[in-house]
């Protein structure tokens, strides 16, 4: 990926826009490092697409922007949002007894927030 733009920041963190025509359909993506950190993001849900420390790899990184379509890995690399997991049977019930039903994207269960979560937002 070639970086479009480079912001330093006053604490030695730098934010770059990489370009590259195979990640435009899943929205922007930044890499933003820092000391022995180093992130890159998607703006499409905030999708993890790697994490090094000290160089050193630490996701199960995919440099194919195909493999983060939401119909073949649906969760990878998700940032998530109201719920981690399962909800069973897509529904709950609150302290006050207010049940609440939800969609469900997993058989019967609500999956990772429904089927719009945050990672898909």
């Amino acid at each position: 990926m070639a970086p479009a733009t480079i912001t330093p920041t006053k604490e030695g963190v730098t934010i770059e826009q990489l370009t590259d025509a195979c990640w435009k359909e899943h929205g922007k993506v930044f890499k933003i490092a820092g000391g022995d950190l180093e992130l890159i993001v998607s703006s499409h849900g905030a999708t993890l697409i790697s994490l090094k420390f000290k160089g050193k790899e630490m996701t199960l990184n995919h440099e194919d922007a195909d493999f983060f379509d939401e119909e073949k890995n649906a969760h990878y690399g998700a940032t998530c949002g109201r719920v981690a997991g399962r909800i069973a049977n897509a529904k709950f019930t609150l302290d006050n007894g207010k049940s609440c039903n939800l969609t469900a994207n997993n058989g019967p269960n609500s999956l990772h927030g429904g089927p719009a979560g945050f990672s898909r937002v």
